[in-house]
């Protein structure tokens, strides 16, 4: 495999992970919006993910969905999660390294 085909095949699976967090992320909005309940027992949703979900934009759940350190659930603690997803409603991401930014709460800009 060449150098060009491990970066091309990284970039479907990039792809392939933001489709699957998206199409996940619209279910678990929808059922939240709906019975909140049912979607911490059944998708396994938790604070802050489930009150932010219901009232979250279009573009701040795409803005999830791309993030490197989600993957059906965010895998932090909730004070790091709750700095992510406000990140998230914000549009400040970009990289890997401004998630673990937000996440640590180190303040910084948008990218330029």
């Amino acid at each position: 495999m060449t150098n060009d085909d491990a970066h091309t095949t990284e970039g479907a699976l990039q792809d392939a992970l933001f489709r699957l967090n998206l199409h996940y992320l619209w279910l678990a909005q929808r059922l939240a919006r709906v019975d909140p309940y049912q979607a911490e027992v059944t998708l396994g949703l938790r604070e802050p993910l489930l009150s932010w979900l219901p009232r979250a934009h279009i573009d701040a759940v795409a803005c999830l969905a791309s993030c490197p350190l989600a993957f059906y659930t965010l895998r932090l603690p909730r004070t790091g999660s709750e700095r992510i997803l406000r990140g998230c409603e914000e549009g400040l991401w970009i990289t890997p390294v401004q998630a673990g930014l937000v996440a640590l709460g180190v303040p910084h800009g948008r990218p330029r």
